[in-house]
Protein backbone atom coordinates (compact mmCIF):
# COMPACT_ATOMS: atom_id res chain seq x y z
CA UNK A 1 0.00 0.00 0.00
CA UNK A 2 3.01 2.67 0.84
CA UNK A 3 4.77 1.75 -2.15
CA UNK A 4 1.47 2.07 -4.23
CA UNK A 5 0.84 6.12 -2.44
CA UNK A 6 4.26 6.95 -3.44
CA UNK A 7 4.02 5.58 -7.10
CA UNK A 8 0.88 7.84 -7.40
CA UNK A 9 2.62 10.96 -5.35
CA UNK A 10 5.73 10.55 -8.26
CA UNK A 11 3.03 10.69 -10.65
CA UNK A 12 1.37 13.77 -9.36
CA UNK A 13 4.78 15.64 -8.83
CA UNK A 14 5.29 14.39 -11.95
CA UNK A 15 1.72 16.06 -13.90
CA UNK A 16 2.60 18.92 -11.88
CA UNK A 17 5.55 19.59 -13.16
CA UNK A 18 4.64 19.06 -16.66
CA UNK A 19 1.80 21.44 -16.58
CA UNK A 20 4.51 24.61 -15.11
CA UNK A 21 7.00 23.60 -18.02
CA UNK A 22 3.81 23.37 -20.62
CA UNK A 23 2.15 26.56 -18.97
CA UNK A 24 6.29 28.30 -19.57
CA UNK A 25 6.53 27.27 -22.75
CA UNK A 26 3.23 28.73 -23.55
CA UNK A 27 3.99 32.30 -21.94
CA UNK A 28 7.24 32.11 -24.07
CA UNK A 29 4.76 31.50 -27.29
CA UNK A 30 2.30 33.80 -26.26
CA UNK A 31 4.53 36.90 -24.91
CA UNK A 32 7.90 36.26 -26.24
CA UNK A 33 8.46 35.39 -29.36
CA UNK A 34 5.51 37.97 -30.56
CA UNK A 35 7.33 40.59 -28.39
CA UNK A 36 10.44 39.79 -30.24
CA UNK A 37 9.26 39.64 -33.60
CA UNK A 38 7.64 43.25 -32.51
CA UNK A 39 10.48 44.50 -31.88
CA UNK A 40 12.58 43.01 -34.55
CA UNK A 41 9.80 44.60 -37.43
CA UNK A 42 10.22 48.08 -35.47
CA UNK A 43 14.07 48.00 -35.94
CA UNK A 44 13.20 47.16 -39.83
CA UNK A 45 11.02 49.92 -40.19
CA UNK A 46 12.90 52.36 -38.12
CA UNK A 47 16.48 51.67 -39.79
CA UNK A 48 14.32 52.38 -43.13
CA UNK A 49 13.33 55.38 -42.01
CA UNK A 50 17.16 56.62 -40.94
CA UNK A 51 18.40 55.34 -44.30
CA UNK A 52 15.43 57.76 -45.93
CA UNK A 53 16.36 60.46 -43.82
CA UNK A 54 20.26 60.11 -43.92
CA UNK A 55 19.77 59.91 -47.96
CA UNK A 56 17.58 63.55 -47.84
CA UNK A 57 19.64 65.49 -45.43
CA UNK A 58 22.90 64.30 -47.37
CA UNK A 59 21.34 65.79 -50.60
CA UNK A 60 20.15 68.85 -48.49
CA UNK A 61 23.67 70.03 -47.76
CA UNK A 62 24.22 70.95 -51.40
CA UNK A 63 20.89 72.97 -51.58
CA UNK A 64 21.87 74.71 -48.42
CA UNK A 65 25.14 75.59 -49.82
CA UNK A 66 23.87 76.44 -53.57
CA UNK A 67 20.97 78.94 -52.02
CA UNK A 68 23.69 80.96 -50.00
CA UNK A 69 25.78 81.24 -53.08
CA UNK A 70 23.32 82.64 -55.31
CA UNK A 71 22.01 84.88 -52.44
CA UNK A 72 25.32 86.38 -51.49
CA UNK A 73 25.92 86.52 -55.68
CA UNK A 74 22.88 88.28 -55.93
CA UNK A 75 23.75 90.74 -52.85
CA UNK A 76 27.03 91.60 -54.00
CA UNK A 77 25.94 92.23 -57.70
CA UNK A 78 28.21 89.70 -58.88
CA UNK A 79 27.36 87.61 -62.51
CA UNK A 80 27.26 83.93 -62.06
CA UNK A 81 25.86 80.68 -63.95
CA UNK A 82 24.67 77.17 -63.62
CA UNK A 83 28.25 75.88 -63.39
CA UNK A 84 29.12 78.32 -60.69
CA UNK A 85 26.27 76.81 -58.71
CA UNK A 86 27.09 73.55 -59.94
CA UNK A 87 30.69 73.77 -58.04
CA UNK A 88 29.14 74.32 -54.63
CA UNK A 89 28.10 70.37 -54.35
CA UNK A 90 29.98 69.02 -51.15
CA UNK A 91 28.72 65.59 -51.97
CA UNK A 92 27.23 63.78 -54.75
CA UNK A 93 24.27 60.79 -55.01
CA UNK A 94 27.36 58.43 -55.51
CA UNK A 95 29.19 59.45 -52.34
CA UNK A 96 25.76 59.81 -50.63
CA UNK A 97 24.90 56.49 -52.45
CA UNK A 98 27.98 54.75 -50.25
CA UNK A 99 27.09 55.67 -46.79
CA UNK A 100 23.28 54.41 -47.39
CA UNK A 101 24.20 51.33 -48.78
CA UNK A 102 26.48 50.35 -46.18
CA UNK A 103 23.24 51.18 -43.65
CA UNK A 104 20.77 49.12 -45.48
CA UNK A 105 23.45 46.16 -45.18
CA UNK A 106 24.33 46.85 -41.67
CA UNK A 107 20.48 46.53 -41.01
CA UNK A 108 20.03 43.46 -43.03
CA UNK A 109 22.98 42.13 -41.00
CA UNK A 110 21.14 43.10 -38.16
CA UNK A 111 17.76 41.43 -39.05
CA UNK A 112 19.37 38.29 -39.87
CA UNK A 113 21.03 37.91 -36.40
CA UNK A 114 17.30 37.95 -34.95
CA UNK A 115 17.44 34.41 -36.17
CA UNK A 116 19.59 33.13 -34.22
CA UNK A 117 17.58 33.85 -30.88
CA UNK A 118 16.10 30.61 -31.81
CA UNK A 119 18.30 28.10 -31.88
CA UNK A 120 18.12 28.81 -35.82
CA UNK A 121 20.85 29.18 -38.12
CA UNK A 122 19.84 27.75 -41.61
CA UNK A 123 21.14 28.31 -44.81
CA UNK A 124 18.68 31.08 -45.69
CA UNK A 125 20.15 33.09 -43.01
CA UNK A 126 23.97 32.41 -44.01
CA UNK A 127 22.93 33.83 -47.41
CA UNK A 128 21.30 36.70 -46.83
CA UNK A 129 24.32 37.52 -44.31
CA UNK A 130 26.54 36.73 -47.19
CA UNK A 131 24.62 39.38 -49.07
CA UNK A 132 25.08 41.75 -47.00
CA UNK A 133 28.97 41.08 -47.01
CA UNK A 134 29.34 41.31 -50.39
CA UNK A 135 26.84 44.85 -50.67
CA UNK A 136 29.41 45.65 -48.16
CA UNK A 137 32.19 45.02 -49.65
CA UNK A 138 31.08 46.87 -53.03
CA UNK A 139 30.70 49.81 -51.04
CA UNK A 140 34.61 49.70 -50.12
CA UNK A 141 35.34 48.90 -53.78
CA UNK A 142 33.97 51.61 -55.04
CA UNK A 143 35.07 54.22 -52.45
CA UNK A 144 38.75 53.32 -52.91
CA UNK A 145 38.20 54.21 -56.82
CA UNK A 146 35.55 56.91 -56.59
CA UNK A 147 36.37 60.21 -58.44
CA UNK A 148 36.00 62.58 -55.26
CA UNK A 149 34.27 66.31 -54.97
CA UNK A 150 36.09 67.08 -52.38
CA UNK A 151 39.06 66.96 -50.30
CA UNK A 152 37.05 66.12 -47.37
CA UNK A 153 35.53 63.34 -48.93
CA UNK A 154 38.75 62.16 -50.43
CA UNK A 155 39.50 61.29 -47.04
CA UNK A 156 35.77 59.83 -45.98
CA UNK A 157 36.28 57.43 -48.61
CA UNK A 158 39.73 56.17 -47.52
CA UNK A 159 38.51 56.00 -43.86
CA UNK A 160 35.55 54.05 -44.91
CA UNK A 161 36.55 51.56 -47.79
CA UNK A 162 39.03 49.87 -44.85
CA UNK A 163 36.12 50.05 -42.49
CA UNK A 164 34.15 48.63 -45.01
CA UNK A 165 36.20 45.82 -46.22
CA UNK A 166 36.74 44.80 -42.30
CA UNK A 167 32.85 44.90 -41.58
CA UNK A 168 32.28 42.56 -44.75
CA UNK A 169 34.65 40.32 -43.32
CA UNK A 170 33.25 39.62 -39.86
CA UNK A 171 29.96 39.63 -41.59
CA UNK A 172 31.58 36.99 -44.13
CA UNK A 173 33.33 35.54 -41.22
CA UNK A 174 29.55 34.83 -39.46
CA UNK A 175 27.60 33.75 -42.70
CA UNK A 176 30.52 30.91 -43.53
CA UNK A 177 29.97 29.78 -39.91
CA UNK A 178 26.39 29.25 -40.49
CA UNK A 179 26.81 27.81 -44.26
CA UNK A 180 29.25 25.19 -43.11
CA UNK A 181 26.77 24.01 -40.36
CA UNK A 182 29.20 25.10 -37.12
CA UNK A 183 27.36 24.30 -33.80
CA UNK A 184 25.11 27.49 -32.67
CA UNK A 185 27.80 28.27 -29.87
CA UNK A 186 30.50 28.38 -32.28
CA UNK A 187 28.34 30.91 -34.45
CA UNK A 188 27.65 33.03 -30.93
CA UNK A 189 31.49 33.49 -30.70
CA UNK A 190 32.24 34.36 -34.07
CA UNK A 191 28.97 36.71 -33.93
CA UNK A 192 30.58 38.53 -30.41
CA UNK A 193 34.48 38.18 -31.57
CA UNK A 194 33.66 40.38 -34.76
CA UNK A 195 30.93 42.59 -33.84
CA UNK A 196 33.43 45.50 -32.89
CA UNK A 197 34.35 45.64 -36.73
CA UNK A 198 30.34 46.20 -37.42
CA UNK A 199 29.57 48.78 -34.58
CA UNK A 200 32.80 51.11 -35.75
CA UNK A 201 31.25 51.43 -39.18
CA UNK A 202 27.93 52.62 -37.46
CA UNK A 203 29.62 54.70 -35.80
CA UNK A 204 32.02 56.39 -38.27
CA UNK A 205 28.49 57.00 -40.52
CA UNK A 206 26.63 58.39 -37.95
CA UNK A 207 29.69 61.13 -37.20
CA UNK A 208 29.95 61.56 -40.72
CA UNK A 209 26.15 62.61 -40.83
CA UNK A 210 26.61 64.70 -38.04
CA UNK A 211 29.45 66.54 -39.27
CA UNK A 212 27.55 66.75 -42.22
CA UNK A 213 24.57 68.66 -39.88
CA UNK A 214 27.30 71.50 -38.41
CA UNK A 215 27.93 72.58 -42.02
CA UNK A 216 24.19 73.04 -42.60
CA UNK A 217 24.13 74.73 -39.22
CA UNK A 218 27.01 76.94 -40.05
CA UNK A 219 25.83 77.99 -43.57
CA UNK A 220 22.20 78.65 -41.84
CA UNK A 221 23.70 80.44 -39.92
CA UNK A 222 25.59 82.73 -42.39
CA UNK A 223 22.58 82.70 -44.40
CA UNK A 224 20.56 84.84 -41.23
CA UNK A 225 23.53 87.33 -40.90
CA UNK A 226 22.96 87.76 -44.69
CA UNK A 227 19.32 88.24 -44.64
CA UNK A 228 19.54 90.85 -41.66
CA UNK A 229 22.90 92.44 -43.80
CA UNK A 230 20.29 93.17 -46.95
CA UNK A 231 17.28 94.70 -45.15
CA UNK A 232 19.62 96.85 -43.64
CA UNK A 233 21.08 97.79 -47.15
CA UNK A 234 17.32 98.47 -47.97
CA UNK A 235 16.60 100.72 -45.42
CA UNK A 236 19.77 102.86 -44.56
CA UNK A 237 19.46 106.06 -46.03
CA UNK A 238 22.95 106.54 -45.42
CA UNK A 239 24.59 104.00 -48.06
CA UNK A 240 22.15 106.24 -50.55
CA UNK A 241 24.69 108.19 -53.29
CA UNK A 242 24.95 109.81 -56.52
CA UNK A 243 27.92 107.98 -57.08
CA UNK A 244 27.64 104.66 -60.22
CA UNK A 245 27.29 101.38 -59.32
CA UNK A 246 30.32 100.63 -61.13
CA UNK A 247 32.88 102.84 -59.33
CA UNK A 248 35.09 100.77 -57.34
CA UNK A 249 34.78 102.63 -54.26
CA UNK A 250 30.92 102.16 -54.23
CA UNK A 251 29.59 100.09 -51.09
CA UNK A 252 27.81 97.35 -52.04
CA UNK A 253 24.49 98.10 -50.53
CA UNK A 254 24.42 101.50 -53.23
CA UNK A 255 21.57 103.20 -53.99
CA UNK A 256 20.66 105.94 -55.52
CA UNK A 257 19.89 109.28 -53.52
CA UNK A 258 16.07 109.43 -54.30
CA UNK A 259 15.88 105.44 -53.92
CA UNK A 260 13.01 104.35 -52.09
CA UNK A 261 12.67 100.91 -50.16
CA UNK A 262 10.55 98.63 -52.50
CA UNK A 263 7.82 97.67 -49.54
CA UNK A 264 7.06 94.29 -51.57
CA UNK A 265 10.31 93.16 -51.52
CA UNK A 266 10.83 94.35 -47.46
CA UNK A 267 7.90 92.22 -46.99
CA UNK A 268 9.60 89.11 -48.93
CA UNK A 269 12.31 89.82 -46.72
CA UNK A 270 10.75 89.85 -43.57
CA UNK A 271 8.84 86.65 -44.08
CA UNK A 272 12.25 85.02 -44.99
CA UNK A 273 13.58 86.48 -41.53
CA UNK A 274 10.69 85.36 -39.71
CA UNK A 275 11.02 81.46 -41.07
CA UNK A 276 14.52 81.19 -40.17
CA UNK A 277 14.11 80.50 -37.10
CA UNK A 278 11.94 77.66 -38.05
CA UNK A 279 14.44 76.55 -40.63
CA UNK A 280 16.94 76.16 -37.76
CA UNK A 281 14.51 74.09 -35.69
CA UNK A 282 13.85 71.70 -38.84
CA UNK A 283 17.14 71.13 -39.45
CA UNK A 284 17.95 70.02 -36.01
CA UNK A 285 14.79 67.82 -35.80
CA UNK A 286 16.55 66.32 -39.41
CA UNK A 287 19.57 65.44 -38.24
CA UNK A 288 20.16 61.49 -38.61
CA UNK A 289 22.80 61.14 -36.59
CA UNK A 290 21.01 60.57 -33.43
CA UNK A 291 18.63 58.07 -35.02
CA UNK A 292 22.30 56.19 -36.32
CA UNK A 293 23.57 56.11 -32.66
CA UNK A 294 20.29 54.37 -31.13
CA UNK A 295 20.35 51.74 -34.86
CA UNK A 296 24.16 51.22 -32.96
CA UNK A 297 22.34 50.24 -29.45
CA UNK A 298 19.65 48.81 -30.55
CA UNK A 299 21.79 46.40 -32.68
CA UNK A 300 24.52 45.71 -30.00
CA UNK A 301 21.86 44.83 -27.70
CA UNK A 302 20.11 42.52 -30.13
CA UNK A 303 23.40 41.08 -30.12
CA UNK A 304 23.97 40.79 -26.81
CA UNK A 305 20.57 38.71 -26.65
CA UNK A 306 20.98 36.41 -29.64
CA UNK A 307 24.59 35.37 -28.40
CA UNK A 308 24.25 34.79 -24.84
CA UNK A 309 25.78 31.74 -23.00
CA UNK A 310 22.28 30.14 -22.32
CA UNK A 311 18.93 30.98 -24.17
CA UNK A 312 17.53 34.37 -22.45
CA UNK A 313 14.16 35.45 -22.35
CA UNK A 314 14.93 38.79 -21.18
CA UNK A 315 14.12 40.86 -23.71
CA UNK A 316 14.65 44.30 -21.82
CA UNK A 317 17.55 45.00 -23.41
CA UNK A 318 16.48 44.69 -26.77
CA UNK A 319 13.06 46.41 -25.81
CA UNK A 320 14.22 49.50 -24.17
CA UNK A 321 17.18 50.15 -27.04
CA UNK A 322 14.59 49.32 -29.94
CA UNK A 323 11.95 51.55 -28.03
CA UNK A 324 14.61 54.50 -27.92
CA UNK A 325 15.60 53.95 -31.60
CA UNK A 326 11.55 54.40 -32.51
CA UNK A 327 11.62 57.72 -30.30
CA UNK A 328 14.72 58.54 -32.22
CA UNK A 329 13.56 58.10 -35.80
CA UNK A 330 9.67 58.86 -35.79
CA UNK A 331 10.08 62.63 -36.06
CA UNK A 332 12.89 62.06 -38.71
CA UNK A 333 10.06 61.03 -41.38
CA UNK A 334 8.07 64.40 -40.90
CA UNK A 335 10.82 66.28 -40.42
CA UNK A 336 12.61 65.44 -43.34
CA UNK A 337 9.61 66.15 -45.80
CA UNK A 338 8.96 69.66 -44.02
CA UNK A 339 13.20 70.37 -44.77
CA UNK A 340 12.77 69.13 -48.42
CA UNK A 341 9.11 71.18 -48.69
CA UNK A 342 11.02 74.28 -47.82
CA UNK A 343 13.86 73.97 -50.53
CA UNK A 344 11.08 74.51 -53.23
Amino acid sequence: MANCFASISVIVRARRALALMVGFLLLLAACGPDDYQKRLKDFQDCASTVIMADRAFLSNANTVEQNLFIDQQIFERKPFGPADVEKRTIITPEEIKLRTDALDALSQYTSSLATLANGKSDTTTGQNMKASSSSLQSSATKASSQTVSTEKQKAFNEKFSGLATAAAAAIGAVAQAILDHKAHNEIKKSVRATDKDVTTLIAFIGDDAQGFYLRQESQLSIYGVQLYKIYQCEVDVNERNDKSPNDSDVNICWHPKDYQADPALLLTLGDRLKSYPQQQEILVKANPQPAIVQLQKAHEALVTYVTADKNSTNLSGVVNEVNNLVTAAKPLGQAIQTLLSAKK
